[in-house]
């Protein structure tokens, strides 16, 4: 019986049908068991091929069988992974049904999917360490695209072994390589003005001394245009065939394309402006970055009152995630003054005020082993404060930026979904858990 999926913070796999559900949770069981018994030839073969990492130095590494994996287990399956995997309990587990049956354990730190209607899974992505900081995935499947075998060139992946922008739909594919070709126009052309118009703003450049240039406007584009755009910058445009053109959907539906090793980024925001400029890379290895993703300082005293204005310019520039901008300017600012409100709370141990920010009943769950206690109450909240609001997740709540608080169609989210926050009289914590 699956009352339990009510409180449940995520939609489930049941969301699969009931087959496709029982087969998921069955390989979650598997794999728990596999990790509590360090059977690392099993886990192995729950692995799908090949698994590309990505390092913080962008070094990437590619495992391409269960051999290689378990050679490389304890990096790939650190003890954070197995406290994630270990502590997944079956009736809550978060599942969506996209192309293929997917699962997701934490804040999308694990996937492992089904591409046949959820009759086997096999992992398809994880992070090693907290932030991203190591992730392995299988690459996305190769997209046809006529032209690769020839297409060569600075910066060009001649060999069409990554994803092309055929993966953002005909529509998507026709727009992203039509932006390319005027944008090879103009540079062939050295038509400034039009480079310029294709660029979003404010762009904000960054040199290895750190000293930072902003550049606001098409006219002030075009007068910095040889410092951004070198001959670097113009040779990889003018190389690129549009044909192999890489790109991707990211997670909020904006549609990107890339050039050479993510040294051009245009993307298109589903805001009605179409593909634009948003990331230049002007020298080699970084050496001049101009990026639209940089976020000026936030003044937390405008968003803790919710007096910003209906926009605040560059607010959510540099998040890594979908944020609360999702949900309307007004909502977006009172959400992040109710952060703000409950990092004061904690920072000055006001423990009543915290507690009037929960909405009760709230479960409380732990993070290692299965321990759950409910509190229904105000004050049974304060008297259970220090039970609750451990050191680890005080400190982890202070360390959220208001700016880039995670929200989706299941609600608020902070500190990696220790945290989440619903919308009932104001805004409320709804749930905790504790680690």
């Amino acid at each position: 019986m699956e009352k339990a999926a009510v409180f449940c913070e995520t939609s489930t796999v049941d969301s699969f049908g009931s087959e496709g559900a029982a087969h998921a949770r069955q390989f979650l069981a598997q794999l728990q068991t596999a990790i509590r018994h360090n059977d690392k030839q099993q886990v192995a073969v729950m692995v799908e091929y090949p698994l590309k990492g990505d390092s913080p130095g962008n070094r990437e590494i590619v495992i391409r069988s269960p051999g290689e994996f378990e050679t490389s287990y304890d990096k790939i399956v650190t003890a954070r992974v197995k406290r994630l995997v270990l502590n997944q309990r079956p009736t809550c587990l978060n599942g969506q049904a996209v192309t293929n049956d997917e699962v997701i354990l934490g804040a999308g730190d694990m996937y492992f999917e089904s591409k046949d209607k959820g009759a086997s899974f096999k992992i398809t992505a994880l992070d090693s360490d907290a932030g991203h900081l190591m992730g392995w995935s299988v690459p996305p499947p190769l997209a046809k695209a006529t032209g690769c075998e020839s297409s060569g060139g600075a910066g060009q992946d001649a060999n069409c072994k990554s994803q092309t922008v055929d993966g953002l739909g005909p529509v998507g594919a026709a727009q992203a390589r039509n932006f390319l070709k005027r944008l090879q126009s103009a540079v062939r052309s050295n038509d400034r003005g039009q480079v310029a118009s294709m660029v979003s703003y404010p762009l904000r450049g960054e040199s290895p001394g750190n000293v930072e240039t902003v550049i606001k406007s098409a006219e002030q584009f075009e007068a910095t245009y040889d410092r951004i755009m070198t001959e670097r910058v113009k040779k990889l445009v003018l190389n690129q065939l549009p044909s192999p053109l890489r790109g991707e959907v990211l997670f909020d539906h904006t549609e990107v394309a890339i050039l050479g090793k993510m040294d051009v980024y245009f993307e298109d925001n589903k805001k009605g402006d179409g593909f634009k400029v948003v990331t230049i890379e002007s020298g080699e290895h970084n050496d001049g970055s101009w990026s639209a993703y940089i976020a000026p300082p936030l003044d937390l005293n405008c968003v803790a009152h919710g007096n910003c204005g209906d926009e605040i310019p560059g607010l959510t520039a540099g998040c890594d995630s979908s944020t609360v901008d999702g949900w309307g300017p007004t909502s977006a600012a009172q959400i992040r003054a109710f952060v703000v409100n409950l990092q004061d709370a904690i920072r000055s141990n006001d423990k009543t005020h915290v507690a009037s920010l929960v909405h009760y009943p709230i479960r409380i769950n732990y993070y290692y082993g299965s321990r759950q206690l409910w509190i229904r109450s105000k004050r049974q909240f304060v008297e259970s404060y220090d039970l609750v609001m451990t050191e680890s997740l005080k400190k982890a709540i202070l360390g959220e930026s208001p700016r880039c608080v995670f929200e989706n169609v299941d609600g608020i989210m902070l500190v990696n979904g220790s945290i989440w926050i619903d919308a009932y009289d104001g805004y409320k914590l709804r749930s905790i858990l504790v680690h």
